[in-house]
Order: structure tokens, then C-alpha cells, then sequence
């Protein structure tokens, strides 16, 4: 589910996938699907609806439905899978898609006013949206796994079908109000269809849906910039309302008036602040409470129900004045840009979006630099056909490097990964030591930091006493990185006090967490380098030492734009970090590849997190994925009792409720929980 500005329920969302009993009754037990009289349609390849004896369009029955669900031949009963028939069996998931709600709240007002046309001309404006964005989804990120010689499975596009169901309105809120919302379920069957390696004739096989769920937001955003190109085809004006999440609403609709019939999400972010859970993720909070609370959906009087909600817009002002005012304005809305002015400006966005890219990836796929160029062109109703001319265009110009297959590059971050091996080879041997005396250094971490293990002790010593003006610290996670830099600093502060030291992490708050347990001033990478690029350095800044944390997750063009500054200054730079912790935000991970270009590296590896030896061995057997030897070791400390499976439910239930509490979140994240490990389970 994705959440506006004010956490607004918009776009898309993505079930888990069904079972084939959930699936089947969840349309019909739940209300869900023809309650109310809306019919479903099929939509897919024509090759696996035709293989299916269904066509496009069809109107959905019972017992077609329920047989696809069940990898059943709707015609002849041929059980297709060899688990056709199973209740346990995945059937399936469900994407829908959700107008903005000014969109829904309009429909709904030219239904009430009996304007049939204008309000069929959104609704159809809606539905080519939704299955343009389907279409990409059957086309390019519906899979399956097909076996290619011995043992060798290869993961191919496939031939989807699925099913969809078109709605109106909410779901009953507390208050027992309705309120309209414009939406379509499209159940994506996992029986689906791809040609045999061996007979080249069509088959049955199992959807994998990963690369979905990896691009569910490219894809809420390619229905969302289609949505908007078919309003303005009929008449409607948009507003941009949020670029950075690629959100519009009609234009004229006051943010009041929105509010007034979200009646559902005001009631889940009163129940969000009612309940004790703390989270970052603030949208998948309100995606639990709002599956634990969601009430099922029931008969109702469809008139009755457009009747009162008539009477509730006209109170917010939504009325036929609403409509002429909307209407004049209208016509003196900006006019679509001409098609050598479309070139022009789609190229333009794309530029655009690499020049985001760049500032936190080394390398980036399809899917992202054509979301952010979508967003770009959301207020003009660009659509993803709009801009693949630019992209083309834009790798024979030069600027992106396609590397692999959907791994892409601009040429300016190769350029930088050149500069940076370029620059750490330079640096080498090129600085005095801060401290010359070897025996000093030890003389110094035996007095104060005599714990220290043999890996701390080689970061201080390696730091003070190299010539190299760029040097590496590998530690794994629990080695006392930050520690040993604590003792760089009291270090300093003794015998160079005139040496600035510098704390640099890629996020504020590693950033923050650093000062406090180093006592390094400290700051982001990206705030530092601003901060060199527009101010004109003093003499006495020449030679500072900056330690840089966290440093596998800095992109090139900043570890390439660091290294620069300091080989202006003559300053000495430690990049510190894990490449095993973090994959890098930038992907390339410059880090990593500084090392295997030679930069000298201090390996450390002592655990000091974990202070019993058991607990070493345990956290060193998980790291080397040696998992009998890390069960070995929990048993022989009696930490690992085999339970059968309720006993081990009831346990974890007994002891997560203790930690969490009994708030709605806290039960449904213990019986998610519970669910997963049943899941691992069985799996293993």
C-alpha cells in the first residue's frame, strides 16, 4: 500500500499470495467480489485465455472463477498442476488499484446528478489506467521457473490471466459512513502459461511473483501518470500535489473536502496513536491495523447509499456550482506540450532523474530512473510510452552505460570509480605518520585502552602510523570499530592537538551515534561536502584526519568528490565499514572495490559485542552460514529445546505478548509473526 502526505490510502496494493480456499471464499464469503452487483471481467494473454476456452472482457461466473483458483481447467475439469485441486495450494495474488480521491468523490457527483456519461468517461478513464499498468505486469514482471538440462532452473517471462473486479466505495467506517472510492481488483492467477523448452508447446506452470512485488511502486506510479493522461483526454485538469511520491488530485477539490470523506484512514491513524507500537514505517503500521480492523463488506442500497453521500458533498460544497466552476476553469487550463516540445521535456526529465540517481546510486535499473522521470512528467500526463524514445536516446548520446542486463550506469559515475582507484593509488606514501614512534602507540593503548583487542589495536596503530593518505577499516559488525576510534581521538588530543579530526557517516543518525561514543565531532558525508564546495578552506584546515563510518554505504561520486577534497588538503582519510553489513545504497559499492584494488586494510574480526565465548561462536557459525554448527552450540548450552509445533506457538505467543503488550498492532504483528515461522517451518 502506498500513503500520501496526510497517509492517504492511494494507488496500489498487493496481497500476499492467496491460498486457493482463502481465494475462493475471500471474493464471495468476504463480500468482496458481485455482492453488490458488479461484475468481474477476465483479462490477460490471449494464448493462456484462449488455452482456457475464456476470452477478454468475459464476464467472471462462480465456478469459472473457482476453477482457475484451483490450476483447473474451466471447461473440460483437467486438473493442470500437480497440485491442482489442493486447498493448501497458492492461487494467487491480488493488485488493486485506487483512483485519488477527488477522482472517486467526482464520479460519484455525476452519478448522483445523472450525468451517466460524464461519469462513465472516469470510470473507463480508471480502467484503461489499471490495465495499462496490467499489461506491463503480464508482459515484463510476471514470471515463472522453468527447468533448462539437469537440475538448471531459469526464470522466463510467462503468459498471466487474471481476474478483475471494479468498486466504488469504502468499506463501512466506525461511524457507519460509506464513502466513495473508485477501485479495481485484479486477482493475478498464479496458474500460469509458458512454452516448454523441450516441445515448444504451451504448458501450465506456477507464477513467481518476486520482481512484482520488487516494482510495485514503479508500477503504482505508471498507472498513476496513465490515470492522468486519460482525465486530461477528457476534459478534467489535475494538480501535482506531492512530486516526491508522484501524487495528483483533480484540480478545484480543497484538501478539506478530501478530508471529510477519508472517514477509513482518519480512523486507522486514531487507532495508529492509540496503540503502543513503535515504528519507523509508519505505512506499514497503518497496513496492519487496517487488515486487523477492515469490517467485511455487506449488502447495501446502492441508491440509498449515493443518495446520502450526494447530501454529505453538498454540505462540503461539492455541488453543480462545484461542477460550473470546475468547468470554467477547465477551459482556460494550459494545453498539452506539441510533440517536439514532448521530446524535448521528457528528455529533459530523464536527465533530471539521473541527476538524483546519482547522488545515492552507482548504478540503477529501468524501473527506477523511469519512476522518477514519471513523476516529472505527471503533470503533463506523460506516460511510460512517452519517455522510452528519450531513453534510447539517452544511451546513444552516452550519458547511461547499460553494464548488464537492466544494470545501468551514467557515464559520469564510471568516470568516478576511475578517479577514486586513481586517486587511492596516488595516495600512497604520500603523507607523514601522525606518530612516528611505534612504541609510543602501544606504550599509549596499554595505559588507557588495555582491553583492546589484537584487531583494535591494529586500527589505532595502522591510522597514526601509515604514510598512505587513504587507508580501509573491514570490521564485521560487534568489533569495536567505534571504539578504537574513541582512542584516535584521545590519541590526538594529546600529541597533535593541532590536527582536526572529523567524523563523517552517510546517514544523521550514524552520523550523531558516532560523536556520542567516539567524541568526534561528526556529521553526514553530504552535508560535509556541501559545506568544502562553498566554502574557500584557511590554511590551518590543511592535514585534518576524517574518519568516514559506514562507509559501504557512500555512493562513488561522493567517495570520488571526498577523496578530491582531501588531495587538495593533504588530509588523510579512513574509510570504515562492513562490506558483509550493508550492500551499498550506491550498489557499486566503492568500498569493497577499493580493496580489491589494493588499499591498505586492517581486517578486524574479534567479536566484542557478544562477551562469552558461546556467544562469540555462535555469532561467528550464523556469519559463516555454518548452521548445524551454530544448533550445535545452542544445545550443548541447553538453549535450544525441540518442542512439536503447538507447543512452540503457545510459547512464542506467551512470551512475544509479554514484550509487545496487548495493543491491536501488537497481536497482529505476533500473529504474522507466528505465521511466518509456521511458513519457514514447513518449508525447511
Amino acid at each position: 500500500m502506498e500513503w500520501g502526505v496526510k497517509g492517504a490510502k492511494v494507488v496500489i496494493s498487493i496481497s500476499k499470495p492467496q491460498g486457493a480456499l482463502q481465494a475462493k471464499e475471500y471474493p464471495f464469503k468476504e463480500s468482496y467480489y458481485q455482492k453488490n452487483g458488479e461484475l468481474g471481467q477476465w483479462h490477460g494473454s490471449e494464448l493462456t485465455l484462449t488455452f482456457l476456452g475464456l476470452h477478454n472482457d468475459e464476464v467472471i461466473e462462480k465456478q469459472t472463477y473457482a476453477s482457475v483458483l484451483n490450476g483447473i481447467h474451466p471447461k473440460t475439469q483437467k486438473h493442470l498442476l500437480s497440485n491442482s485441486g489442493s486447498e493448501k495450494r497458492r492461487a494467487g495474488i491480488d493488485i488493486t488499484f485506487s483512483t485519488p480521491k477527488s477522482v472517486s468523490l467526482l464520479m460519484s457527483l455525476f452519478t448522483g446528478l445523472k450525468k451517466k456519461s460524464a461519469a462513465k468517461e472516469i470510470r473507463e478513464a480508471h480502467e484503461k489506467a489499471v490495465q495499462y499498468a496490467m499489461d506491463q505486469i503480464s508482459k515484463y514482471y510476471a514470471k515463472t521457473r522453468i527447468r533448462k538440462g539437469k537440475g538448471k532452473r531459469e526464470m522466463v517471462s510467462t503468459q498471466a490471466v487474471w481476474a478483475s473486479f471494479q468498486h466504488d466505495t469504502t468499506r463501512e467506517t466506525d461511524s457507519g459512513e460509506i464513502d466513495p472510492q473508485l477501485h479495481t481488483h485484479n486477482f493475478l492467477m498464479a496458474l500460469t502459461f509458458c512454452k516448454d523448452p523441450l516441445t515448444k508447446k504451451l504448458r501450465p506452470y506456477a507464477m513467481s511473483n518476486e520482481e512484482i512485488y520488487a516494482n510495485k511502486m514503479y508500477l503504482g506510479q505508471v498507472y498513476r501518470n496513465a490515470l492522468a493522461k486519460n482525465l486530461w483526454k477528457i476534459g478534467l485538469e489535475i494538480k501535482v500535489t506531492d512530486i516526491d511520491q508522484g501524487f495528483f488530485e483533480l484540480a478545484g477539490f480543497s484538501q478539506e473536502q478530501l478530508d471529510r470523506f477519508s472517514g477509513r484512514h482518519t480512523e486507522l491513524l486514531e487507532k495508529l496513536s492509540q496503540s503502543n507500537l513503535k515504528s519507523d514505517n509508519r505505512a506499514k503500521m497503518l497496513d496492519l491495523i487496517n487488515a486487523k480492523t477492515k469490517k467485511h463488506k455487506k449488502k447495501i442500497d446502492k441508491v440509498a447509499l449515493l443518495s446520502r453521500n450526494i447530501k454529505r458533498m453538498q454540505q462540503a460544497g461539492i455541488d453543480s456550482s462545484f461542477l460550473d466552476r470546475m468547468a470554467r476553469k477547465s477551459k482556460h487550463r494550459s494545453p498539452r506540450p506539441s510533440t517536439s516540445k514532448k521530446k524535448e521535456l521528457t528528455l529533459e526529465h530523464l536527465h533530471k532523474s539521473l541527476d538524483l540517481l546519482e547522488e545515492y546510486h552507482s548504478t540503477y535499473g529501468y524501473e527506477e530512473i523511469m519512476k522518477c522521470a514519471l513523476k516529472f512528467g505527471l503533470q503533463y500526463g506523460f506516460t511510460l510510452l512517452d519517455y522510452q524514445q528519450a531513453f534510447i536516446k539517452m544511451l546513444q548520446q552516452g550519458r547511461l552505460i547499460k553494464l548488464a542486463e537492466n544494470v545501468y550506469a551514467t557515464e559520469a559515475i564510471i568516470a568516478a570509480e576511475k578517479k577514486v582507484i586513481a586517486l587511492m593509488i596516488q595516495g600512497r606514501g604520500s603523507l607523514n605518520p601522525y606518530m612516528k614512534n611505534e612504541e609510543k602507540i602501544s606504550s599509549f593503548i596499554d595505559k588507557s585502552y588495555g582491553n583492546m583487542t589484537n584487531g583494535q589495536r591494529e586500527m589505532v596503530k595502522t591510522i597514526l602510523d601509515t604514510k598512505d593518505q587513504f587507508i580501509a577499516i573491514q570490521g564485521d559488525a560487534g568489533t569495536g570499530k567505534t571504539y578504537a576510534a574513541s582512542a584516535i581521538k584521545t590519541f590526538m588530543s594529546h600529541y597533535a592537538p593541532s590536527t582536526e579530526l572529523i567524523g563523517l557517516s552517510f546517514t544523521g543518525k550514524a552520523a550523531q551515534s558516532l560523536e556520542e561514543e567516539s567524541g568526534i565531532a561528526s556529521s553526514t558525508l553530504h552535508s560535509f561536502l556541501y559545506k568544502e564546495e562553498r566554502e574557500q578552506l584557511s590554511g590551518d584546515t590543511k592535514g585534518r584526519l576524517i574518519l568516514v563510518d559506514e562507509a559501504g554505504m557512500a555512493g562513488s561520486l561522493q567517495i570520488a568528490q571526498l577523496m578530491k577534497v582531501a588531495k587538495k588538503n593533504g588530509d588523510s582519510v579512513v574509510f570504515i565499514g562492513d562490506t558483509k553489513q550493508f550492500s551499498s545504497i550506491a550498489a557499486g559499492n566503492t568500498f569493497l572495490d577499493m580493496q580489491k584494488y589494493g588499499m591498505h586494510t586492517v581486517y578486524m574480526s574479534e567479536m566484542m559485542r557478544q562477551k562469552s565465548d558461546y556467544a562469540k561462536g555462535v555469532v561467528k557459525a550464523v556469519k559463516c552460514r555454518k548452521i548445524e554448527k551454530t544448533v550445535d552450540i545452542l544445545k550443548k548450552r541447553g538453549l535450544l529445546r525441540e518442542k512439536n509445533k503447538n507447543e512452540s506457538i503457545e510459547e512464542i505467543a506467551k512470551r512475544y505478548s509479554e514484550r509487545m503488550g496487548q495493543s491491536i498492532v501488537s497481536k497482529v504483528l505476533l500473529m504474522r509473526n507466528i505465521l511466518k515461522l509456521q511458513h519457514r517451518v514447513v518449508k525447511v
